[in-house]
């Protein structure tokens, strides 16, 4: 059984925001690699290698009063022209009917690595969803190897999500603690086309002040996801996301990780299928 999925996208990396400047970018390409060596276990990586890049203009540190758990992003989009972004194992568990649970662990991100869990209930014929996520996180290096800084934090989410299929808008609540060790909430809205591009925005409001976030007083911007598909004829569940805040801050700030149980099991939902058996019909 094991199956092999091995492929190679382009690699555009935007960092808008920073208290230093507020354009950064490069372009490189990534190979995006998966092993599934069990319909429920999988091992997935992904590996870069930078052309050109603005990053080298960085040239102060933040000054942010909170732990510089995203401030020193630029850091990491400088430090290095080959980078590990992901490497992490991920064990799916359905213990009951529309119950399912996701254990992971490895480098999920740029910045943090370690050990999670998740668990979900989510109906087959409804559009909505209920769960809870928990990680135990270090950072990494700058470097993006596998070594690790000092800094550990445990976060955890309630996310509570509602689609709605006919207008395809997304709406997802969650509370608890952020990489700051802040606790508040997030909301973010957003609409999926037919070809699986999504766009949305969120806003994130803590138990920091606006006077220890900084300048912007609150986290809050929007993005887009491109999926790596839409320009080729091989099926992929990659894709390539953009997004814009107004400043980068450590207050409110999330984990990025890839292969989350919604992800997972929102594509084989009723209202999915649906959508593109008409598709299909058509």
């Amino acid at each position: 059984f094991p199956v092999f999925f091995n492929s190679f996208s382009p690699d555009i990396r935007n960092h808008i925001g920073s208290p230093e400047k507020f354009y950064f970018g490069g372009l490189g390409i990534k190979l995006n690699s998966e092993i599934q060596l069990k319909r429920n276990f999988m091992v997935s990586a992904t590996y870069g290698v930078s052309f050109v890049d603005n990053f080298d203009e960085k040239s102060s540190d933040p000054n942010s009063v909170l732990p510089h758990v995203r401030t020193e992003i630029v850091s990491y989009l400088q430090a290095t022209n080959n980078y590990l972004t992901k490497l992490q194992a991920d064990y799916y568990w359905s213990p009951h009917k529309n119950i399912y649970t996701r254990f992971t662990g490895g480098i999920f991100e740029m910045m943090y690595g370690g050990v999670g869990a998740e668990i979900m209930y989510k109906p087959f014929n409804k559009n909505i969803s209920l769960g809870y996520e928990a990680y135990k996180l270090k950072r990494r290096t700058y470097q993006q190897k596998l070594d690790f800084l000092d800094y550990q934090v445990t976060t955890n989410h309630i996310n509570l999500v509602y689609f709605n299929p006919s207008s395809n808008i997304q709406i997802k609540t969650s509370y608890g603690n952020y990489l700051a060790r802040d606790k508040g909430y997030t909301i973010d809205l957003s609409r999926k086309m037919d070809n699986g591009l999504q766009m949305g925005f969120f806003f994130t409001q803590t138990n920091v002040s606006a006077e220890d976030f900084g300048e912007g007083s609150f986290d809050k911007g929007f993005y887009f996801k491109i999926p790596t598909d839409l320009f080729s004829k091989k099926l992929s569940k990659s894709y390539t996301s953009f997004g814009l805040k107004t400043l980068t801050r450590d207050g409110g700030q999330k984990l990025n990780i890839d292969n989350s149980l919604f992800d997972q099991i929102n594509s084989s939902t009723l209202s999915d299928i649906n959508r593109g058996w008409y598709e299909f019909s058509d």
